[in-house]
């Protein structure tokens, strides 16, 4: 679930104090574990209710945002770069 922790590339940009990177990770690390357990209890139930739909919307339109957005002006993770040579 890389969409939380991209969402500050993608709307912020690059983050250059790395304090705050840290509490942003902690807080994404505890968004994403929200999320997780959120999602396991309403995959045991038979039928998605409407917090897991919402929480699905949310989390598709946050994916298209990042991807459009990405597409455009690349983030500055060292992953998204182009190799020497390239």
């Amino acid at each position: 679930m890389n969409v939380y922790y991209f969402s500050a590339a993608a709307f912020v940009g690059e983050l250059n104090n790395i304090p705050l990177e840290i509490i942003y990770a902690n807080f994404v690390l505890l968004a994403l574990s929200t999320t997780t357990f959120l999602l396991e209890g309403y995959f045991v139930q038979l039928e998605p209710s409407l917090a897991l739909k919402w929480v699905m919307v949310i989390l598709f339109f946050l994916t298209i945002s990042e991807i459009i957005i990405f597409n455009y002006r690349l983030p500055w993770f060292d992953v998204f770069a182009n190799p020497p040579g390239w």
